[in-house]
């Protein structure tokens, strides 16, 4: 599907609106989802890697930068849970 500049560019806005009096955000929620929820638990709980990969700050895994492109947000959740499915069996198909 080919989208429309204009179309891009109010969904990017829409994703980084705040909706809570927090800043929280969708996009916020889907690195969260990526770094808290599928890298965490499966990559460090699960398979005992380290715990260096978490941005700093005061939740910063819920911290999505001006400058950090949405379809890369999406592409890391998406490659989280590939790697969660690959590596141990993670199918609720």
């Amino acid at each position: 599907m080919r989208w429309h500049s204009s179309a891009r560019v109010w969904l990017q806005e829409q994703l980084r609106r705040p909706v809570l009096p927090s800043g929280w955000h969708c996009l916020g929620l889907v690195k969260h989802l990526a770094l808290s929820d599928e890298h965490y638990w499966f990559r460090c709980v699960v398979a005992g890697e380290p715990l260096d990969f978490f941005p700093e700050g005061p939740n910063g895994d819920w911290q999505v930068g001006p400058e950090e492109p949405a379809a890369e947000v999406f592409e890391r959740y998406r490659a989280e849970i590939r790697r969660s499915k690959r590596d141990h069996g993670c199918d609720a198909t």
